[in-house]
This record gives structure tokens, C-alpha cells and sequence, in this order.
């Protein structure tokens, strides 16, 4: 495990504390909050809680350096949630107006724009220089040395940052280029056969790279062409066919010109053949051509993608509110039939699904001499179309704990959505993959997490380095994964499960879109889920037993609620 850095804290009003009664008190001081737009609200709020004379020490601890520069925190955003009819505002923290890599308070507001929670993750960059000794451009030289002339886009110009180098243990002025592809082969200690994607850290003052942080669950946006046009549209109709599975399934498609395609109007779920090409080299040729019928019978590997597509869409919209992958709308699109790079031209095995930022693209594998698409999991869908929500919320880091959370979201999601339908828990199933294995041993189980290698619990966490798996990201994701299987399965005094599915997937959504940042770590997971779930089940006569389950379910596998680095309190006052 690496520090990130930052300080991290929550508050909830629900909790009887002097903090508390401060906050009321000084609330009476104020003109109406009701009457203030929410950043308004939530900013008056940011300030007492951060104020160096208000009781008990949850958001600093003892004064270190009074003369330190006061930082900047700027809204980044504000969102109404449907799901607890409050609304976050979010702020980043600025340093000499440069923002501090991974920052976040996430101020919660109920009724009337009084507080409802607050959590922060802050940097204390007290003592670096904020002056720039290269130039963008020398900047650019630097990532395009390493990942390949032309790497850089021009659109994608870097931002400079406060950037915590975990390796040495400091901060530094850094610039951050993101999605970067390389063009270089990965090395043998990397993952090969997906997309090479980066965000790079260059030191400001000497050229150096800092960190190249693997986004291997996101792809090369710049050279994706989601084709954007309109859907044909003389209407739908629902039509059945075997899968991948040979299972029959019931999806919607669209009538034109009297064929049939995989499109779900409703849905916003679009399916696409790309034939075997390789989704490396011909990038720009993606999506492919619409999987239609005639011919028939129907692409099976394209029924499986298409149908658990329009699962994992439903689920979004109808359980947790969210209008597409990126909460505006965003096709759900799917390439079947796919390969990377040079290996499995001749069998055409890719074995390996990617969401590469802008839309699916699946593999497939021999089974039994036949191949099958890795489409044909639901629980694979529904675990990279959330890395799509990952990138477009926290965009947690890929690497370390960071990348290990990020798989576990994914996995999570990737179980409620695959068993949502059977109501009891008792039956779930809580493998993921194992349709993909001619064995049919699963990829991972979140119920057990050491029958496939994978820890369950922070004291057998396992440091790896970043060239391996990105520092253990589908290994020490288990623990976190054993999180959610101890709060799910929680029981009450008389034996009967505490939550159902549909609050379990609130509580983790809540805190995967809302009160997480990129360099979150599993504590800071533990404050989002309890935070959320105090808020959800705020009126619900159960709540005590059900935040009492949050509090287990995460320390029996050692997750703690730690603050980890120190920060000042003038480093965390509001500027003027």
C-alpha cells in the first residue's frame, strides 16, 4: 500500500457531537441558507468545517504552520441525486491557483440546503515551488520519448498539478497529460494484448516522469469513432434467438428497409460487428458495421453482447437514475468479434473484454473448439461498462489500491446486476466469468476470495510492483470485494438479511459517483458507503443495525476509517 498523500475526514449531521451543535449554533448566524444556490450554501458550510476554532479535530489535526499561503477550493460541480433527494457539491483544492492531484470535498445538502454530510481528501504542498522551470512542449518531448512520436494529441494539452510522488514520499509540481496511447510494445512485465493508455505525470522542474498511470480499462478516446449518425428508424421490434450460451434470449432491434438491427431505441444500446479486425491498428474503423438480420440466423456472440447490454442499461436507469454511461446520454455501444494486436490472428482468440473509453469492444476464446464471445457473461458485461462509469465519475487511478478499488466496483456491480432478478441472496451466484473458462472455473468469487488467489482481508494485502498488474489490481481487489459480500449478506438479530440488492447497489453508487477522487483508497470507500448509507436509510426504523452492518462488513476484513496524512491547519483554511 502507497500514502496518496491527503487527509482524509467526514462528517454526518445525524451524528450526536459537539461538531454538531457548533454547526447549528453557527448557522444562526447566517442569513437563510435556503435562500442561497447550493454552492453558496455548501461553500458557507466548507468554511466552518474547516475553521481552526470550531470543536474536535475531524477535518486537521493541531496547527503546524500558521504562515502557510491559504489554498483555494473551487466548485467542480453540483448534482441532484434521485436516489436520497439531496444534492452534492463538489470542490477541488487549489494551492497558489494550482489544483492538488486527487483533492476532494464532497459537501451533501438536504432540505433547504441545510448540511447533511461532508467528506474530504486534502494535500499539504506546502513547500513546493509553484513555478514551472520546462515548458509545456519540453513536457510533451518527455511522454513522446517514452510512449512513441505522436503519442501526444494536440487537443490533449497537460494541466499542471500539485502530483503526490508516492516513491519518495513528497509532493511535486507536475504536469498531467491524460489518455495518452502508447506506441511502443508494452514490455513483458505489462499486461499485453489490450489497449496500452496512460496518464502521465512529468516533474515541472526537471523533465522527469514522475508516475505513467495504466488506464487499461479505458481506451484511446482520440482514436475511437463512435459512429455518431442517426439510428435508421421505421421502429422496434422484439425478436428472440439463441446466444453465445445457446440460451434463448428475448431483445428489442430496430426495423429498416426490411432488415432487422441490434439497436435498442430505448435503451440507447447499439451493437456492432467489427469481423475479426484488430482493434489496435484499425482503431478508427470502430465500430464496425451494425450486426443485422437477414442473415440469418443472428450473430450468437452478438445477441449475448447486445441482450446483457440492455441489462446492465436497464439496470442503470431504472435502479440508480443514470442516463447512460456518462449521466448524459451516452450510447451504450458494443463491438463484437474483435482482436488486439498480432497474437490470435490464425484462431482469432482475444481473450480479453475492454471498455476503451468511449464504447465495448469484446474478444472470444476457444470453448470445446467453438468460439464464444466474452459477451456472453453478464456479469463481464456489467463489470467493464462500470469501469466506463469509473472513468466518467472518481476516473480512480489504475493502479495500486487505487486500481484495486476500481476492479472491485466493477466486480461488485458486475454480481448485483448478474443476480438482481433472483430475490433471494441464498442463491446467488458469486463467481464472475466462469462461462468464459472451458474449465468453467470462475475469473474471481467475491464470496471467497482466497479460493483463486486473491486476499480477503488488509493484513495479507500483497505489494506488487507497478509493472505487475499495475501494482495487484485483480488481486488485492478481493479484499474489497469480501467488503461487499459481508455487508450483503448481513443478518439481523433474527436471522433475516438486512438490505436487498437494490440498496446494497445505491449505497456503493453513491459512494463510487459522488465521494470518491482518483487516488481514493479502501478507507476512503468505507467513508463513502457509511456517509451514503447514513443518509439513505436516514428515515428508515432499521438504520442503526443496517449502519452498524456497514461499520462490520468492512472492518472484518481490516478496512479501517484512517485519515492518513497530516495536513495543517492554515493549509486547509479558505481562501479569502
Amino acid at each position: 500500500m502507497l500514502s496518496n498523500g491527503l487527509y482524509s475526514q467526514s462528517f454526518h449531521s445525524d451524528e450526536s457531537t459537539d461538531l454538531r451543535s457548533y454547526l447549528q449554533a453557527e448557522e444562526q448566524k447566517w442569513p437563510d441558507v435556503s435562500a442561497s444556490s447550493a454552492e453558496e450554501a455548501a461553500r458557507r458550510y466548507l468554511e466552518v468545517m474547516l475553521s481552526p476554532v470550531r470543536p474536535e479535530a475531524a477535518f486537521m489535526p493541531e496547527p503546524e504552520m500558521e504562515t502557510a499561503a491559504k489554498p483555494q477550493f473551487k466548485a467542480v460541480g453540483v448534482e441532484k441525486s434521485p436516489l436520497t433527494d439531496t444534492q452534492f457539491v463538489k470542490f477541488r483544492q487549489y494551492h497558489h491557483n494550482i489544483p492538488v492531484y486527487g483533492s476532494l470535498v464532497t459537501v451533501e445538502l438536504g432540505s433547504q440546503n441545510r448540511l447533511m454530510a461532508m467528506n474530504s481528501a486534502l494535500g499539504s504542498p506546502l513547500n513546493v515551488d509553484p513555478i514551472a522551470r520546462i515548458s509545456p512542449a519540453q513536457a510533451v518531448e518527455v511522454v513522446e520519448e517514452d510512449a512513441g512520436s505522436g503519442a501526444c494529441r494536440t487537443s490533449a494539452a497537460p494541466s499542471i498539478q500539485y502530483f503526490y510522488d508516492s516513491g519518495v514520499d513528497r509532493w511535486r509540481l507536475a504536469y498531467i497529460f491524460e489518455d495518452v496511447k502508447s506506441l511502443r510494445e508494452a514490455p513483458k512485465t505489462e499486461l499485453r494484448g489490450v489497449p496500452q493508455i496512460f496518464d502521465y505525470a512529468i516533474d515541472a522542474h526537471n523533465g522527469k516522469i514522475i508516475a505513467r498511470l495504466p488506464r487499461v480499462q479505458n481506451g484511446a478516446a482520440a482514436v475511437t469513432r463512435i459512429d455518431e449518425r442517426p439510428a435508421p428508424a421505421e421502429g422496434p421490434v422484439l425478436e428472440t434467438a439463441l446466444d453465445d450460451l445457446d440460451r434463448e434470449r428475448e431483445f428489442v432491434c430496430l426495423q429498416h428497409e426490411g432488415q432487422k438491427l441490434l439497436i435498442d431505441p430505448e435503451l440507447n444500446v447499439h451493437t456492432y460487428d467489427f469481423g475479426f479486425h484488430d482493434a489496435d491498428t484499425e482503431s478508427g474503423s470502430l465500430p464496425g458495421v451494425y450486426v443485422t438480420s437477414p442473415p440469418d440466423p443472428w450473430l450468437k456472440c452478438a445477441v449475448s453482447a447486445h441482450a446483457n447490454a440492455c441489462i446492465v442499461a436497464a439496470f442503470y436507469r431504472d435502479v440508480l437514475k443514470r442516463n447512460g454511461v456518462d449521466n448524459r446520454g451516452h450510447r451504450f455501444t458494443s463491438s463484437v468479434q474483435c482482436l488486439y494486436g498480432p497474437e490470435g490472428r490464425q484462431t482469432r482468440e482475444w481473450r480479453n473484454a475492454v471498455w476503451d473509453g468511449e464504447q465495448m469492444i469484446y474478444g472470444q476464446r476457444l470453448v470445446e473448439g467453438t468460439l464464444r464471445g466474452y459477451g456472453a457473461s453478464l456479469d463481464v458485461v456489467a463489470h467493464e461498462i462500470t469501469h466506463g462509469v469509473t472513468e466518467n465519475t472518481c476516473r480512480l487511478e489504475y493502479r495500486f489500491e487505487s486500481g484495486a478499488m476500481n476492479e472491485s466496483y466493477s466486480d461488485i456491480f458486475g454480481i448485483i446486476i448478474s443476480n438482481y432478478k433472483e430475490p433471494d441472496i441464498e442463491k446467488w451466484n458469486w463467481q464472475l466469468g466462469e462461462e468464459l473458462d472451458p474449465s468453467g472455473v470462475p475469473i474471481r468469487d467475491v464470496s471467497e476470495p482466497t479460493t483463486y488467489g486473491q486476499p480477503d482481508h488488509m493484513n495479507d494485502y500483497r505489494r506488487f510492483p507497478s509493472g505487475y498488474d499495475a501494482g495487484g489490481v485483480h488481486v488485492n481487489s478481493g479484499i474489497h470485494n469480501k467488503a461487499f459480500y459481508n455487508l450483503i449478506t448481513s443478518k439481523d438479530v433474527e436471522g433475516r438479511y438486512l438490505f436487498d440488492a437494490e440498496s446494497v447497489a445505491k449505497l456503493f453508487y453513491l459512494a463510487l459517483t459522488q465521494r470518491l477522487a482518483s487516488t481514493s483508497t479502501f478507507s476512503d470507500s468505507y467513508r463513502g458507503v457509511l456517509l451514503s448509507a447514513q443518509t439513505y436509510f436516514r428515515n428508515d426504523p432499521a438504520r442503526d443495525a443496517k449502519i452498524a452492518a456497514v461499520r462490520t462488513a468492512f472492518e472484518a476484513v481490516g478496512i479501517r476509517l484512517t485519515t492518513a496524512a497530516p495536513v495543517t491547519v492554515a493549509m486547509m483554511r479558505l481562501a479569502a
